[in-house]
């Protein structure tokens, strides 16, 4: 693909979409090499997501493409898209990349050193306890190598393919340093997602190299099948974005340090990306709260997850058959819920599907479509139980193909009101009016706290005051 041997900002745009290409095409063989530091099977998944979201970024570039303005859009990008631990790390490493190259005007050898070494310092700064063996190992030998040698180099392309030659002997050596890695018979999966990114963006100049390093071994999944879920310690992998100018975000790191692991807080541009395994997801975005407002907030059970990786064709069919033949009723129910508590309350009361969702955290329309598909009812009705979430149930009621229906819930109570007001035995049409009315008639007060100094309606509010609201209007 490289034929030029200048890389300039529009030859480093082709070589990011044609990296991503590759490790898409690639990417169900990292999910299988995936056994650390955890065995959930999506790190080729989630790195894919991952520089996809950083090639999106560029499109948006509507002037000339310079090496400054590409690298950090892919920079910006990637940390916005990240996705699991690979993702965020890789989004570092992208970090790395940009922090190296934001003051050129193209990619020369010294440049290019310059990235790697930046690289690799980044990445291992994001993570509190880096694991040697893991992708961070070979980002980093790479760069060690580039910084001992990039004087002996005049032509950028073959000092790259040297990089990356030393990154292939690095991603051998993985099994050898970390013994789950050894045990199962493969290389790490962080790792070689990054070389099937970097090969992908020199495209043919990289043949070669391919065929002397190349790893084939299959992973012996029927080995880690063995594995019971008490392994995974910390069950919930819990990310989000935090809206935020805090430079205090160490005070969140140690934190999160307390009641997880693979953890990693980094700061961008007003944004605080957050990752971290945990027992208590829930614990985790209110310490988060305290910075301000979330978004893109995912939270994956992973022992799920693991037991899915492992099951048979034959099993994964009989659980989609099961799927399938749930027994048939007149009315399902939805409803967004803020906590295990609030969600055992709506399951007691016959609840079918709960998505997580609030004030800072709003489901999309897919969200709440996925959650419909999976009620086998005549009917379904739906509780936003917000109102930034009552625009998006409307549309999902209208694109989809089961008959849902909107009940225009602003807060939790209001629900639990709207369902006690139920009758089976009445029509929809009575039951969306009774659980109307039924809205009515609840009264909502909530204590909460600022996250800022403010003034509102004549009233002086200081940070971290307490608030005491009715129906949304500050009171007390």
């Amino acid at each position: 693909m490289l034929k030029e041997q200048c890389i300039t900002g529009e030859v480093l745009a082709r070589m990011i979409f044609s990296g991503a290409n590759h490790l898409s095409n690639k990417k169900t063989i990292v999910d299988n090499l995936n056994v650390f530091p955890v065995p959930d099977g999506d790190t080729g998944t989630n790195m894919s997501m991952t520089i996809h979201s950083a090639a999106r970024f560029i499109h948006q570039i509507e002037e000339q493409k310079t090496l400054k303005n590409v690298s950090e859009k892919v920079s910006y990008g990637a940390l916005m898209g990240a996705r699991g631990n690979s993702g965020v790390i890789l989004s570092q490493i992208l970090r790395g990349f940009y922090l190296g190259s934001k003051e050129s005007v193209t990619l020369d050898v010294e440049t290019i050193k310059e990235c790697f070494v930046n690289a690799y310092k980044v990445a291992y700064k994001s993570v509190i306890k880096p694991t040697e063996g893991t992708i961070l190992t070979v980002i980093r030998e790479m760069g060690e190598f580039a910084e001992a040698n990039y004087t002996y180099y005049n032509d950028e392309i073959e000092f790259c393919k040297e990089i990356l030659k030393e990154g292939f002997r690095s991603l051998e050596k993985t099994p050898e340093i970390l013994p789950i890695l050894k045990e199962a018979d493969v290389v790490d999966a962080g790792g070689r997602g990054l070389m099937y990114l970097l090969e992908g963006a020199l495209g043919d100049e990289v043949v070669e190299i391919k065929n002397n390093y190349e790893f084939n071994r299959p992973a012996r999944i029927e080995h880690l099948a063995a594995q019971q879920d008490e392994d995974i310690k910390f069950g919930y992998c819990t990310e989000f974005m935090i809206t935020s100018d805090s430079e205090e975000y160490g005070v969140l790191r140690d934190k999160l340090a307390s009641i997880g692991d693979s953890l990693i807080v980094v700061k961008g541009d007003n944004i605080i990306k957050v990752h971290v395994h945990t027992n208590h997801p829930g614990q985790a975005i209110e310490w988060a709260l305290e910075f301000g407002p979330l978004h893109d907030l995912k939270i994956d059970n992973m022992r799920r997850q693991h037991n899915h990786l492992h099951h048979t064709d034959k099993e994964v069919e009989d659980a989609k058959h099961s799927e399938e033949v749930k027994e048939h009723k007149k009315y399902g129910f939805i409803s967004i819920s803020t906590g295990d508590g609030i969600d055992e309350i709506f399951k007691s009361m016959g609840v079918d599907e709960i998505i997580t969702g609030g004030q800072t955290m709003n489901p999309s329309t897919e969200d709440i479509l996925n959650a419909v598909e999976k009620i086998n009812a005549d009917d379904i009705f739906v509780f936003p139980n917000n109102s930034n979430i009552i625009l998006v149930s409307e549309q999902a009621a209208k694109i989809s193909k089961k008959r849902l229906h909107v009940i225009k819930t602003k807060q939790i109570p209001q629900a639990f009101s709207s369902l006690f007001n139920f009758d089976e035995s009445l029509s929809v049409d009575e039951n969306i009016e009774l659980m109307t009315e039924a809205i009515s008639n609840i009264k909502v007060g909530q204590i909460t706290y600022a996250l800022r100094d403010t003034e509102i309606e004549g009233v002086k509010i200081k940070k971290d005051d307490f608030m005491g609201l009715n129906e949304g209007k500050i009171t007390v």
